[in-house]
Formats: structure tokens, C-alpha cells, sequence
């Protein structure tokens, strides 16, 4: 069974492309084959050659990535595409709804026998614009798509029409929980690698520089945050379209020299153990993947009121409006900077996996999909 995992982004280190590449990392792959394709560009070496470890292959049809503008250019050179390359399901992944749309009815008119369409995220404002993109979006997935995932209900709701949020199958977004479990000794490895201090309190957070991650708030309350203690240091994974301009936001402020860019990485669990505690002040939200590795390795967690109270797996995350910047710092200066965090604690794994948060159970959970639309055909 042949499967193409298609991404209406470039492929780089985002949360929609841990979760897929660490479902083909964990998936059995018996009678399977999976490549994957991206409209761009492949930005990451390491899921390269975990696919290619798998047997499969990672295509890129070179397109310029162009965020808000019209996404018809993909589709000829991936009708072209699936001309020269056969696949029995292929499997839709992108923050696009015109992206889902578009790929599901190329993908149907090649003859291929499953379409999939996946929904990892969730959006800020519910407008007309986007109200009437949905409509226009479900006028072709209703007659290409035959299943519809979603990392979360939420995330359902903002790529898809009730009538199909309905149908659809929720896949939770699982993480490798055993790469993140805490480990001092990595932990004082990369905080010494990362130049910091013992005494330095870590506030950290990861994902892309993009308008909704929010890293403007960041930047105001590590402000308000180092003026209470000299201590803070902010540590901040990942790169982004953005990543310039708060770097400059930084800059103007002052604070370059107690925060650390450290890029994108392959090894975010390495960085996850030197932080002293994480945050996520996102203005939306599908289902985070980055919280839950968070609370995989022990730390205190604040986050935003717009991200789903289901990430809250382990009692360890608090809620609280991006309004209120006084009641981020009041929240992370006690939980943070008390050191009263036990990282230790032995029941966290256990709930995480209980609440079927572990990325064995999200490959095992699309096996029976990719399955199933085969034998259901």
C-alpha cells in the first residue's frame, strides 16, 4: 500500500511535521510504503533521512512560498506529479483550507483510491473571510475527500463545515514521550552548552516565528519578567518568517544579552531540559504539540486561554488571559523562580500516555485509518 503524506507548507520543524514524522518514524510499516511531498521546500535533513531510513521518499515540487496569496499554483506541477508517481491514499496536511481543497480534488481526479485531508490547527478570528473560504473549501473536499482528521474538535471546526466536523476522526497529536522524560544530566549538559548560569531561571518556548505564536507578548513579559530579576533568561526555539523583527524587538529593548535564538533544532527535548519553565501565549491554537513534550519533561507550564483546555494532561498547566501580562509574570515568578517544580515526578508519563497523548498510539490509530480505506473502498 502505497501512501503519500502531502504538505501544503515547506517541510521544517513545525509541530504538524513532528507529529507526521514521528508517526512514520513509530508506524508499522508492514505492507506499507510512505513518501511524503511538499509543494516548497525541505527545510529539515533529519526528516529526510528518517523517511528515507523507512524506505520511502521526501519529493518537493519548489514553488515559492508565498503565506496569503493564492495557493492555485500547486496544482498543476502536482497533477503532474501523480502522474509519473501511483498512490493508494493520499494523506493532506496544511494550515490552508484553499491548500486542502485544491489537493484533495487533484488527488481524486489522478485516481487515487483515499483522500485524506488533516486539520493540526485552529485559527484567531472567525471572520466573514474565513467563514466563506471554509464554504468555498467544503464545496470540493464534499466531493474529493472521503476522510477528515483533526488533532482536536476545535481544530475540526475552524478547516471544516459542521456537517463534516461531524465526520470527523480525532487523532490526537502524540509526542515520543520517552525523549523527553527529565534527565539531569542532559540538563546541565545543554545549560552549559547554552552558556547559562546556575542561578539563571530559564524561561523558555518553542515554535515558529509566526503571528500567531505570539512572541511579541514574549518579548514584554521577559521585559517585565528580567526588571523584577536579573536572573531571567529567555530561551527561544525555532525560526520563522518573524524571527527578525523580534530579534530586533529585542534588541530595542535592550535584552539581547539574556536571550537566546537558538534556531531551529533537531533535538527540542535537549533544549526542553535546560528550561526552567515554558510558555505558550499563542493567539490560537489547534492542539499543541509543544505543551504536551512540555509537561513530558516535568516543567511548569503557562499558556493562553485561547489554547484547548485538553493539553492540560498532567495538572501542571495554567491558564491565563494574554490581557492580564501582570498575571503571566506574577504566575511564572512564583512557579519559576521558587524552583518548586518536581520534574521528577514518576506519575507524569503514565498520564500522558493515559490520555492517549503518546505518538505510538496516533501511528497505531492511522494504521487502522490507512487500512480501513482500502479495505472500505
Amino acid at each position: 500500500m502505497r501512501v503519500l503524506e502531502a504538505f501544503g507548507e515547506p517541510i521544517a520543524d513545525g509541530g504538524q511535521e513532528s507529529f507526521v514524522f514521528g508517526v512514520i518514524d513509530k508506524i508499522d510499516m508492514t505492507d506499507l510504503q510512505i513518501d511524503c511531498l511538499t509543494a516548497y521546500d525541505c527545510r529539515s535533513e533529519k526528516y529526510r533521512s528518517l523517511v528515507e531510513k523507512q524506505g520511502g521518499e521526501v519529493y518537493t515540487l519548489d514553488l515559492p512560498f508565498t503565506p496569503g496569496k493564492s495557493r492555485q499554483n500547486i496544482r498543476k506541477p502536482f497533477r503532474e506529479f501523480l502522474k509519473s508517481h501511483h498512490y493508494d491514499i493520499v494523506h493532506i496536511h496544511s494550515g490552508s483550507i484553499s491548500v486542502l481543497a485544491i489537493m484533495s480534488e487533484v488527488a481524486d481526479k489522478a485516481g487515487v483510491k483515499k483522500v485524506i485531508v488533516h486539520s493540526h490547527a485552529t485559527g484567531f478570528s472567525d471572520s466573514l473571510k474565513h467563514r466563506a473560504i471554509r464554504y468555498v473549501g467544503s464545496i470540493f473536499m464534499r466531493k474529493h475527500v472521503d476522510y477528515y482528521l483533526a488533532c482536536s474538535i476545535k481544530a475540526a471546526q475552524w478547516k471544516f463545515e459542521p456537517e463534516f466536523v461531524n465526520q470527523a476522526l480525532i487523532v490526537r497529536n502524540g509526542v515520543d514521550i520517552e525523549k523527553f522524560v527529565f534527565n539531569q544530566e542532559k540538563r546541565m549538559e545543554w545549560r552549559n552548552n547554552l552558556r547559562f548560569a546556575p542561578d539563571h531561571y530559564v524561561i523558555g518556548h518553542v515554535g515558529r516565528f509566526t503571528r500567531e505564536k505570539n512572541h511579541a507578548f514574549i518579548i514584554q513579559l521577559f521585559e517585565k519578567l528580567h526588571s523584577k530579576s536579573e536572573n531571567a533568561m529567555l530561551l527561544l526555539v525555532g525560526d520563522g518568517e518573524l524571527k527578525s523583527e523580534i530579534e530586533e524587538l529585542a534588541q530595542k529593548k535592550d535584552l539581547t544579552d539574556w536571550i537566546v535564538f537558538a534556531g531551529s533544532v533537531s533535538n527540542v527535548s535537549d533544549y526542553l531540559q535546560a528550561m526552567d519553565a515554558f510558555i505558550l501565549p499563542s493567539l490560537y491554537e489547534g492542539l499543541p504539540v509543544s505543551a504536551i513534550e512540555a509537561q513530558a519533561a516535568g516543567l511548569p507550564i503557562v499558556v493562553s486561554e485561547t489554547v484547548t483546555k485538553e493539553i492540560d494532561v498532567t495538572g501542571n498547566v495554567c491558564f491565563l488571559p494574554i490581557k492580564d501580562i501582570d498575571a503571566w509574570v506574577d504566575e511564572l515568578y512564583r512557579r519559576t523562580f521558587s524552583r518548586t517544580a518536581n520534574r521528577n515526578n514518576t506519575d507524569t508519563i503514565s498520564k500522558i500516555r493515559k490520555s492517549g497523548f503518546s505518538i505510538e498510539q496516533a501511528a497505531n490509530e492511522l494504521r487502522q485509518i490507512y487500512c480501513k480505506t482500502i479495505q472500505g473502498k
